[in-house]
């Protein structure tokens, strides 16, 4: 009976060596790895696509239940393959949102952009094709193929029925990162539309060919420039001093002198003593009299006078390049607005310079 005791007490002491020799430190590598596998889960739930959600909910059953270290170690190898694919999943649908998101136009109603169903549906079969797939391999040969086809495709649908509702010859192209802009012929837009990835055309707006803007500058700045030419618009920054191009074919529709270099006459021409001829003539009230109905004031041909005195002025070399001149150019919508704003004072960083294109 004794040794019975003695014996019990001698297995209960070799119990408790193992359990905190081997057992517990066991124990607490198992809780140790899986607090370290929950932690991990976080990350893929972090993720948030809907493929993420669903593998984390099973991870985390998994772990719970798992009965040694090798095995949660399995759980975590698993999901660390599991959160590249969803990492990149969420990548490829946040460029999915991008794809559908254009500077000028948007799947959204987004204020400033023009709502379109086209990248509505572009959207939505971006995700849907995203979302089945379900290896980090198949998702990188979806990005370089597929995607770019399916977003270029639907971006070329957007514009080539934006010009089907325009009228005229030619259009303005506006691309608006950077803000620069263009005229191209009308017959020439299919093949434009169809020279861009969707990467470029995102940031692209068509449009009609009507918006006039006066750009004032000067005669010394601009003397070879006439009504009807074609000027590149450059854009130069003040702040940054650098120059930027524009629009690289806008037409000038009018070019109007300064009166007070131009709206008046005072000559005569003397031989000997005595004075041969006199001339004495105000341009604008001579013009608002013709306008009146005056049949003198009507008489005189004032049609290109001051383009005419100044190509005189130019041929003789003595111009008076200070003179003010206003030249009303036609460009896009959006270049307009910028040149607006160098142009009607809302910024004394930017001046605008024209070239005339040869």
């Amino acid at each position: 009976m004794g040794a019975a005791v003695v014996f019990l007490i001698i297995g209960a002491i070799i119990a408790g060596a193992a359990y905190f020799a081997i057992l517990k430190p066991s124990a607490e590598a198992l809780e140790a790895s899986k607090t370290s596998a929950q932690t991990k889960v976080s990350t893929l739930e972090n993720l948030s696509t809907t493929a993420a959600m669903a593998a984390a909910s099973s991870y985390r059953t998994q772990i719970k239940s798992a009965g040694s270290t090798a095995a949660v170690n399995s759980i975590v190898a698993e999901m660390n393959s599991a959160i590249a694919r969803e990492q990149k999943r969420k990548e490829l649908l946040t460029l999915a949102n991008t794809a559908a998101d254009g500077i000028y136009y948007s799947y959204d109603n987004i204020s400033g952009k023009t709502q379109s169903t086209i990248l509505v549906t572009l959207k939505s079969e971006l995700e849907t094709a995203i979302n089945a797939i379900t290896s980090i391999d198949g998702l990188t040969s979806y990005q370089d193929g597929e995607f770019n086809t399916t977003a270029t495709s639907r971006w070329r649908e957007l514009h080539t029925a934006v010009v089907a509702g325009l009228t005229g010859t030619r259009v303005s192209v506006t691309i608006g990162d950077p803000l620069y802009g263009e005229f191209q012929a009308m017959d020439n837009t299919t093949a434009y539309i169809g020279a861009f990835d969707w990467t470029v055309l995102r940031t692209l707006k068509i449009g009609e060919a009507t918006v006039q803007i006066p750009v004032k500058d000067t005669l010394e700045r601009t003397m070879s420039i006439k009504e009807n030419n074609t000027v590149k618009v450059y854009v130069y920054d003040k702040t940054l001093e650098n120059t930027s191009l524009l629009f690289s074919n806008a037409g000038v529709a009018y070019v109007v002198y300064s009166d007070s270099s131009l709206g008046s006459v005072a000559w005569s021409r003397a031989v000997g003593s005595s004075t041969a001829q006199t001339y004495t003539m105000n341009v604008w009230e001579t013009l608002k009299a013709a306008a009146s109905g005056s049949t003198d004031a009507a008489a005189i041909s004032l049609n290109n006078y001051g383009e005419t005195v100044v190509s005189n002025a130019l041929n003789a070399n003595v111009a008076k390049y200070d003179t003010d001149v206003i030249y009303v150019i036609e460009v896009s919508d959006e270049v307009a607005e910028e040149l607006a704003k160098a142009e009607f004072q809302l910024t004394d960083k930017l001046d605008v310079i024209l070239v005339l294109s040869l």
